[in-house]
């Protein structure tokens, strides 16, 4: 592949995928390197100049496959209509899956594998100036989860300073 050196982790993902509808019991989920499905459980892999890694090899099985069902509450008890619901691995290996709330709040998270999540709800104002937002931990194991009423709050400003030390040109 032409890498250059440094450090990588190797995650497959199966071309087929479930688009809307009945979701699957069992589902091909994205697997990580030596064979696990939490990205924080993947080995690391250094190459570093000249080098060639072979043998990474691992196996995509389909897995058991849950839903993760719950509800989206403003800050003043009432139902938050269309909030964006997002299910993310520890590992910040991206959306795991997305949602949005109906009328009454509720969302349904379908084919979810057991692993460790983060699920982030947010909510942009009519103004499009502000947004609120919760967030839950998710622990999926063997069975279905209704996670507690997860409360959205308006966000808080943070400022300060990036300093980059060292020659490298770095663009943020």
């Amino acid at each position: 592949l032409g890498l250059a050196p440094g450090t990588y982790y190797v995650k497959a993902i199966h071309p087929k995928t479930w688009e809307r509808g009945h979701a699957p019991a069992q589902s091909y989920v994205p697997t990580f390197y030596p064979g696990v499905y939490d990205p924080a459980q993947g080995q690391r892999l250094d190459l570093r100049a000249g080098e060639e890694l072979g043998s990474i090899n691992f196996s995509l099985s389909p897995v058991r496959t849950l839903h993760v069902k719950g509800r989206v509450l403003t800050s003043a008890g009432t139902a938050a209509k269309g909030a964006q619901i997002s299910l993310l691995q520890f590992a910040n290996a991206g959306d795991v899956a997305d949602a949005e709330t109906g009328a009454d709040g509720k969302f349904d998270l379908a084919a979810i594998a057991p692993g460790t999540y983060v699920l982030l709800a947010q909510v942009q104002e009519k103004d499009g100036a502000s947004i609120k937002m919760g967030r839950a931990n998710v622990t999926v194991g063997d069975a279905s989860v209704n996670v507690p009423d997860v409360v959205i709050y308006p966000g808080a400003t943070v400022s300060g300073h990036v300093q980059v030390e060292g020659d490298r040109k770095v663009e943020l």
